[in-house]
């Protein structure tokens, strides 16, 4: 779902709606993105693959993990002695 700011105030009950479905609502500012909001977590679920997904802009389909590992490599650096 996306939301623009200028809505935000009168779109707050959908915006409630999306996060008890789950939904990562996206926030936008003259049609560009600006942030996100990502429901909160559960107790028993720490790790939300749809969150991941959207902030890595994953497919369906894909392994969640294999993108925090991209991450983890992009982040080790070159390792220059």
């Amino acid at each position: 779902m996306q939301l623009s700011l200028t809505n935000m105030r009168s779109g707050t009950h959908e915006l409630r709606q999306a996060l008890e479905r789950g939904e990562v609502v996206e926030l936008t500012f003259h049609g560009k993105v600006i942030g996100l909001v990502n429901p909160a977590a559960t107790k028993n679920n720490t790790f939300d693959e749809r969150v991941v997904k959207a902030y890595f802009n994953r497919r369906e389909g894909d392994d969640p993990y294999a993108a925090i590992e991209q991450l983890k490599q992009a982040r080790k650096g070159r390792g220059i002695k």
